[in-house]
């Protein structure tokens, strides 16, 4: 494989870069697309790292044909990765797990001469550790999303500003920067449902995702971050802060997504009426169809009210 400046030999394991010989490198994977360019970098530890960019066609047409079943809205929040109305993936604690050994291995730092060779020697100790926590962060970003590029044609997400979420809530930080990244999960995520032609919906970062009932659309608005469960004042249906959200989300979104896309089909290929279910609390449910809801839903809030002569821009089957 070559582009002209840049030679690999798959067999031999080898890589020729411009002004360098051959040089020997570990890993399996074999590939027939264009190099376009490579980036040498060298860890803290030590380590140097070629990485390769190749030329690769995203599929340029977006499916506009959509099941709802391979439609998902997830909820981000510290204490479950990602949430929506059917699954809670917990949060991996990459850093938390190592946190007592980097601690460790800080201390047994700071006690060293810097510039000598027992400081070299704690400071790749250190730098091991953490690049331990960012490689497991890094793969399991990698298998979720593309695990769920795979699995749905369209994803709605919040636009969150995290930035912003750090700097008022300080508790945040170990765990949206260390134990890991939601802005690497997004960025990961987009370009993986764009190459497979899929859609990515980001619903506006002021949208009161958790504090409109998902039932009724009802607003509440004395909500805190420390208030996991809630029992709306006017239908009294009881919700799981997250799973409301990830609900309200995916209204949302359907109507980002419909409005975007005016030629957009989506099919109800979701249970009926008649069907049982149980939701995040294990309570046996009959689920009316999300998507024939959306379209009925009467609400005293504006945002969610459509008015009656107003045809669903979509078929429900």
């Amino acid at each position: 494989m070559t582009n002209g400046n840049i030679r690999i030999d798959f067999q031999r394991k080898r890589i020729k870069l411009p002004k360098l010989s051959w040089i020997l490198y570990a890993d399996d994977r074999i590939f027939t697309q264009n190099i376009k360019h490579v980036t040498v970098s060298k860890t803290k530890k030590g380590k140097y790292y070629a990485s390769l960019t190749l030329e690769k066609q995203p599929d340029s047409s977006l499916l506009m044909h959509l099941f709802f079943s391979k439609i998902a809205a997830f909820d981000m929040s510290a204490r479950d990765f990602v949430v929506n109305h059917l699954v809670k993936m917990e949060n991996p604690r990459f850093y938390r797990a190592e946190e007592k050994r980097i601690v460790k291995a800080q201390r047994l730092l700071s006690r060293k001469q810097e510039g000598s060779k027992n400081y070299e020697k704690a400071r790749r100790k250190v730098a091991k550790i953490h690049e331990k926590v960012y490689n497991r962060k890094k793969d399991w970003t990698h298998k979720l999303t593309h695990t769920l590029a795979d699995e749905y044609h369209a994803i709605i997400l919040e636009d969150l500003n995290i930035k912003g979420m750090q700097k008022f809530h300080s508790g945040l930080s170990k765990s949206v920067t260390l134990d890991f990244s939601w802005h690497q999960f997004v960025t990961y995520l987009t370009y993986k449902m764009k190459w497979n032609g899929h859609h990515v919906i980001k619903v506006d970062r002021f949208h009161p995702s958790s504090q409109l009932c998902s039932a009724c659309g009802e607003k509440t608005n004395h909500l805190t971050l420390d208030m996991r469960e809630w029992t709306c004042s006017h239908c009294e249906t009881h919700h799981d802060r997250d799973v409301n959200a990830s609900l309200n989300l995916l209204y949302q979104g359907l109507l980002a997504l419909v409005s975007e896309n005016p030629l957009m089909l989506i099919h109800d290929d979701t249970p009926t009426v008649g069907t049982t279910g149980s939701h995040a609390f294990g309570e046996e449910v009959r689920p009316i169809s999300i998507l024939t809801n959306l379209y009925r839903h009467t609400s005293r809030n504006k945002e969610f009210r459509l008015a009656k002569d107003e045809s669903p821009p979509f078929i429900v089957e």
